[in-house]
């Protein structure tokens, strides 16, 4: 006595091409989907991103300081002062630790100080000091 719908008769090339098709699309859905939802992500960061009173070349800095470190969640960047400044810590040493001049690398590291600046105390950056 044995299960009744398992049938072994059939030719087994069929049966693993059907399989291994099921497992391709499969895997074809998880990983469509998971690079859909980190587009969306990113479109979410630039649309936050336009937000903001960034120059273009600051804007651009940012995007692709983001897309260097992979961050899951893109958007964070802008809303914590925190992670600005940890990921900013990483691009200053990388920057740091590249071949070229220092004035360069300065400017570069002015130019994370202004965003940051733009993006986390407005108000400040807007506004040149009284002079008295």
């Amino acid at each position: 006595m044995g299960i009744e719908w398992i049938s072994t008769q059939g030719d087994p090339k069929l049966v693993f091409g059907v399989l291994g098709a099921i497992a391709l699309l499969c895997t074809f859905i998880i990983v469509g989907t998971w690079y859909y939802q980190r587009w969306k992500k990113h479109r979410r960061f630039i649309e936050e991103l336009n937000q903001l009173s960034l120059e273009e070349a600051e804007g651009n800095a940012l995007i692709n300081i983001v897309k260097r470190h992979a961050m899951s969640e893109p958007v964070e960047v802008l809303y914590s002062l925190r992670v600005f400044d940890e990921l900013a810590e990483k691009e200053m040493n990388r920057i740091l630790s590249l071949q070229g001049s220092q004035e360069i690398k300065q400017k570069y590291i002015d130019l994370l100080y202004t965003i940051r600046q733009k993006t986390y105390f407005p108000d400040l950056s807007n506004h040149a000091p009284n002079s008295a």
